[in-house]
């Protein structure tokens, strides 16, 4: 429920027009439980947390850092010339499609 809540906030800052979201991270030590990390530190998330929705980490004090999830996107990228071409001499070469009878 948690990570859906999250990913419809990270959505909501995209459509918005953020270019990128900050929050602060725990580095939480190893075998700590559910509890301690999400109900005790409400106000800070823990660093696997973040990372597996994409965050960087910029910078740390301690267990403390702050993580960074740019929100730029996907770039669409232009297709090859060559790719093109090709595509276009096998729809010329096509044979045409037989006329159906009635």
């Amino acid at each position: 429920m948690l990570q859906s809540l999250f990913l419809a906030a990270i959505g909501d800052a995209k459509d918005r027009g953020a270019k990128a979201l900050e929050a602060f991270a725990y580095r939480y030590p190893e075998g700590e439980s559910q509890y301690e990390r999400f109900r005790v530190h409400r106000t800070v998330f823990p660093t696997t947390f973040l990372t597996d929705f994409g965050f960087r980490m910029v910078r740390s004090q301690g267990r403390v850092e702050l993580a960074r999830l740019d929100l730029g996107g996907l770039q669409p990228v232009p297709e090859p010339l060559r790719t093109r071409a090709v595509r276009r001499v096998k729809s010329l070469l096509a044979p045409a499609p037989v006329p159906q009878r009635p």
